[in-house]
């Protein structure tokens, strides 16, 4: 929500109370303004006699009003934040199926998750789908070939006994012999592809070595082309993925850590990405001893994040609302009260900031919705 609806929002509150003053002479308006009852002064913004402003929790909301505390100089904090355990894709892979089929077990069995393979193991068999009308053409195609093959064996036999007969067929020179006996060679060939393609199965093999960390089929599943059977992941390359809403996390970050009962592994960032579908951000950190650790691809996980705090004159600098030929910042005094400080500038260095100013450490100051506050009158 921006400035304007925010503004907008928070007047639509206090309409009924506007036009609740009667049309007429001034001094009537001001009659009804007096005549307010305290209850009805007490739910909506105004100025107090102090000069503060008085501005309640329900309408603070509306302006989405966010407050910091200064700083007298930067520090860091700790954020406990919750990760999981994720493959590292330098060091993972998915096998997947060629062209569809019906899936089978392999000689050993079938795989399951948390066991251990190698590159080019087999994994499991797929059966490549024929429909019923191409797989007549191909049994009659096939018989074809066999009949044929009967036929060349046939006129190989008998070209053979005509050879033998001035001598040995196989050095008597006789091309309609050996052009009769290439014919069935290339015969023989023909049907054993044939009769492979048609019952042949195809070996899914593991793209690399880990440990399956994760099987999608089970044997007799029908599978599409490209579909994903199998994740293969190093457990010695994992990364943590955290989930943030804070778009400001990553520029306070300064280190994180992962945080078990018995060890404290050193976690390196390697990005931010946005969440698929859904606002939010996911950092993801290295965790390259996670052998160690005994870490697995799923795992639910504590880090420690530290995290820098700004200083006086970051904050300050966040805070500051220019206008009216001045610049100020507003306090969060009490929790419905608002005082407006004025400064120097909205620009601020480390030397610049002293006792001089209006304001010092350790006082709340609203650092989003303040330019609402000051249309306050």
């Amino acid at each position: 929500m921006n400035c304007r609806c925010r503004l907008i929002v928070a007047f639509g509150l206090l309409a009924p109370y506007a036009l609740s003053a009667h049309e007429g002479h001034d001094d009537e308006a001001a009659h009804a303004a007096a005549a307010v009852p305290p209850s009805v002064a007490s739910s909506r913004p105004h100025v107090l006699v102090d000069g503060q402003l008085y501005v309640p929790k329900a309408v603070q909301h509306a302006l989405g009003l966010r407050t910091a505390v200064l700083a007298a100089q930067m520090s860091s904090r700790q954020l406990m934040v919750v990760g999981e355990v994720v493959a590292d894709p330098n060091a993972a892979g998915s096998v997947g199926a060629t062209q569809p089929g019906r899936l089978e077990a392999p000689e050993q069995g079938w795989p399951l998750p948390g066991r251990s393979v190698g590159a080019g193991e087999m994994l499991a068999y797929l059966r490549p789908l024929i429909s019923q009308r191409e797989q007549a053409q191909r049994r009659a195609a096939l018989a074809q070939i066999d009949n044929d093959l009967q036929i060349a064996e046939i006129n190989v036999a008998r070209l053979k006994l005509q050879a033998d007969a001035n001598g040995s067929a196989e050095n008597s020179g006789n091309v309609y012999y050996e052009q009769a006996r290439l014919d069935w060679q290339g015969l023989n060939d023909k049907y054993r592809l044939e009769s492979e393609a048609l019952n042949r199965r195809v070996a899914i093999r593991a793209t690399g070595g880990g440990v399956l960390i994760r099987v999608v089929a089970q044997p007799g599943d029908v599978v599409a082309e490209g579909q994903s059977l199998f994740e293969v992941a190093d457990p010695a390359h994992l990364r943590i993925a955290v989930r943030t809403f804070d778009p400001a996390l990553l520029q306070h970050l300064q280190s994180a850590r992962l945080r078990s009962d018995d060890t404290s592994v050193t976690l390196t960032l390697r990005g931010q990405e946005p969440l698929a579908g859904q606002q939010g951000w996911r950092l993801l950190f290295d965790a390259q001893p996670a052998l160690k650790t005994g870490l697995t691809p799923g795992q639910i996980v504590a880090v420690a994040l530290q995290l820098s705090t700004p200083d006086l004159a970051q904050t300050l600098a966040e805070a500051c609302v220019a206008g009216a030929g001045r610049a100020s910042v507003w306090v969060h005094v009490a929790p419905e009260r608002f005082e407006r400080r004025s400064l120097p500038g909205c620009q601020f260095a480390a030397q610049d900031v002293d006792s001089n100013l209006s304001i010092a450490a350790g006082e709340r100051v609203v650092t989003q919705g303040a330019a609402l506050l000051s249309e306050y009158r």
